[in-house]
């Protein structure tokens, strides 16, 4: 497949400015601007101990502190600053193709951005991997409006695409780069995986707080409805067929259905979240929804 020949066309304005909004009102939203505590574990670090007060809860009494002190002392824990994110998005070929007017590039592209605008704008960090079966970009994650012009132009640009994916190797790069409990957000339409991924979601999943975003066209889940044959390809063997749609259509559509479902449970398995999205529907409701579950699931 020819590479992409053009700039990737990403259009930001209303989704950055809804997401913006959200934010600050972060600590009643539960969105992105508190998503420290939709992190893993309690979003707190500890700060100090303090003397116990009998509407503390009894669990966080320091009782080796306590003996030393000769008084009951409670832990005082302050919320975790500078949370990493990092975006892990699949630069293949099968990414620059697409059914509609919008390539699933170009889709994944207004979604990294419009998320690395807000997370910036809460103040943290946030740093960005263009895979395919090697590294084409990589952006350590990094702070200010800077990061996200750096960060956006990478994800535009159409030299970065084309080529084959292989997750094992991006997930085995990030494992080796990547700070412990680090927000990796895996975007990819999961079209070709490794034999047997679930090692290595696995170990990605033990290391870092991991979401996977699969990004779908129409025709990746349904057989569209053409007159005359098509040409079937099987994107991990490279095995091509002429098939009449009508004949093939029902198993097309059954298959694709069994795939998404085993994708998404391999991350439920792992403990990581999943959200599937398609190229023909806005994402922020989805994703919105899906930070605001995540509050609500790790909040303690």
């Amino acid at each position: 497949m020819a590479a992409v020949k053009r700039r990737l066309k990403v259009d930001l304005g209303d989704d950055i400015k809804r997401l913006d909004i959200t934010t600050r009102g972060a600590v009643t939203t539960g969105f992105l601007g508190n998503y420290k505590s939709a992190v893993k574990g309690k979003g707190l670090e500890f700060e100090d101990y303090r003397s116990y007060d009998p509407d503390d809860d009894a669990n966080l009494i320091d009782w080796k502190a306590s003996a030393r002190a000769k008084k009951l002392l409670v832990k005082e824990f302050v919320e975790e600053r500078n949370l990493e994110v990092f975006f892990l998005v699949d630069a293949g070929s099968s990414m620059i193709t697409a059914s509609t007017s919008k390539l699933k590039s170009e889709y994944a592209a207004e979604l990294v951005a419009s998320l690395t605008y807000a997370i910036l704008h809460a103040g943290d960090s946030v740093g960005l991997l263009l895979f395919t079966d090697k590294v084409v970009k990589e952006i350590p994650p990094g702070s200010g409006m800077e990061q996200f012009y750096t960060i956006t132009e990478s994800l535009v640009d159409p030299d970065n695409y084309g080529g084959a994916f292989d997750l094992e190797k991006a997930l085995n790069h990030s494992l080796r780069k990547l700070k412990p409990m680090t927000l990796l957000i895996l975007v990819s339409d999961f079209i070709i995986l490794p034999n047997k991924p679930d090692m290595i979601v696995k170990m990605a999943s033990e290391k870092f707080d991991l979401i996977g975003i699969m990004i779908r066209d129409p025709v990746d889940q349904s057989m569209p409805k053409v007159k005359g044959q098509i040409l079937l390809k099987d994107p991990n063997t490279g095995e091509a067929m002429v098939v009449e749609p009508t004949d093939v259509a029902p198993e097309y559509d059954a298959e694709a259905k069994k795939e998404i479902r085993e994708i998404g449970h391999l991350f439920s398995e792992n403990n990581a979240e999943f959200l599937k999205l398609i190229t023909t529907e806005k994402f922020i409701e989805p994703v919105i929804r899906m930070f605001t579950e995540r509050r609500a699931k790790w909040r303690v």
